[in-house]
């Protein structure tokens, strides 16, 4: 066997461990836009270099993230190219050994697949782009056998304006929020099981 396959990945650099990578890859798609009739194919290629890194052995807390960029390309449909790219971190901090909190922040830059969304936008001159944030955020409570749960989560979402036929058709009927706050009253009944009640 391998004598380092049980060490975990990553280069350590100072409090935090890095893990970049790079994946690439090749596809065919049989039906590029998505059409019901009027079917074309085409080869296409996707380059995605990453980096992830995550805190080091920190005493009461942990944090880790990661960051990609990718590019996608076809070989005759030049429309069809597109980058995307997105950021996001995480974290927990245990200020004592019955409290917790919890938080999450991401950021996205993206494209929707020909077909997933209105029909309509098959026909687009361009998959249509989107910015999405997200964030979060949670405390987390026990007491003996009790714990609580108490959090907020909140996206936005913003859609591009894509063209048909020369015309620039709005898509901010599409743009939205979504806030959540969640809370959650559990029982230990087990170790590792609870049940619980949650309000939202």
């Amino acid at each position: 066997g391998d004598p380092d396959a049980s060490q975990p990945l990553g280069v350590p650099s100072g409090p935090f461990v890095i893990v970049p990578s790079i994946t690439g890859a090749a596809f065919y798609d049989d039906n590029v836009f998505a059409r019901r009739t009027n079917r074309e194919g085409d080869w296409a290629y996707v380059l995605r270099p990453e980096i992830g890194w995550r805190s080091n052995n920190w005493s009461n807390a942990q944090i880790n993230g990661g960051a990609f960029v990718e590019k996608r390309w076809y070989s005759k449909f030049a429309s069809e190219d597109v980058t995307n790219f997105g950021v996001g971190t995480g974290g927990t901090y245990q200020p004592d050994a019955n409290t917790q909190l919890v938080g999450r922040v991401q950021y996205l830059h993206g494209h929707e697949d020909r077909g997933t969304s209105d029909s309509i936008t098959n026909t687009f001159t361009s998959p249509v782009s989107y910015d999405q944030l997200e964030a979060a955020g949670a405390i987390n409570k026990r007491f003996d056998r009790f714990w609580t749960s108490i959090g907020a989560a909140a996206a936005w979402i913003r859609f591009s304006d894509p063209t048909l036929n020369g015309v620039t058709i709005s898509q901010g009927y599409r743009n939205g929020e979504i806030l959540s706050v969640p809370a959650r009253l559990g029982y230990v009944v087990a170790p590792s099981t609870s049940v619980f009640v949650e309000v939202a």
